[in-house]
């Protein structure tokens, strides 16, 4: 009886090794899952590595400047290029430092390469408390209006969030999102979404 044994252990085995293999595809799903959640609780580097791998994952083309200390990174996508800074704070609010660099760091990719690209700063707030508690009223109105003067959209982290949710669930397309972004100047607002 032996054979039968030995059949039955082989059989055991292979089912374990199949099923190992499907938990640990699982586990992996979850990991990326729970990596598009990090945007909301990051600061400062990992942050900003926690938005690149995001929107990397759902098509942005993301390069990385040639020099340190000349913009945090690029984004493109079709035709849009995108010039990026991304701020972090314990604080309610952001002064206009952030706004200033990212104007910056058009203006020199511009002189350096005579191309244009859309200056965006993401941020994030209060990012060591649960998103729904943080001030949604992260500018003054006099930075909101310089924004809206250098053509540079704000978008804060909880709003990047949740529209790169809803690319991910099909609500909205990646073409959109970028059109919306590219077309903003001042705070990025949500994308409205059409009832059928």
């Amino acid at each position: 009886g032996q054979e039968t044994l030995d059949d039955s252990i082989a059989n055991y085995k292979r089912e374990i090794n199949e099923l190992t293999v499907e938990v640990d595809k699982l586990l992996e799903h979850r990991s990326d899952i729970r990596r598009s959640v990090e945007v909301l609780y990051k600061s400062d580097k990992p942050l900003e590595k926690s938005i690149k791998s995001y929107l990397s994952r759902l098509g942005v083309k993301i390069t990385e400047p040639e020099v340190d200390n000349k913009a945090e990174f690029f984004m493109e996508y079709g035709d849009c290029k995108f010039v990026a800074e991304v701020k972090s704070t314990q604080n309610e609010h952001f002064n206009q430092e952030g706004l200033r660099q990212v104007n910056d760091w058009r203006d020199d990719i511009l002189a350096q390469t005579g191309v244009e690209h859309k200056p965006i700063l993401i941020t994030s707030n209060q990012y060591s408390i649960e998103p729904s508690k943080r001030n949604d009223e992260f500018l003054d109105a006099n930075l909101v209006n310089y924004a809206k003067k250098r053509g540079i959209c704000v978008v804060s982290v909880k709003l990047l969030f949740a529209t790169l949710q809803l690319i991910e669930s099909k609500a909205i397309t990646l073409d959109e999102f970028i059109a919306s972004l590219y077309n903003t100047s001042g705070l990025f607002e949500p994308i409205e979404l059409e009832v059928s």
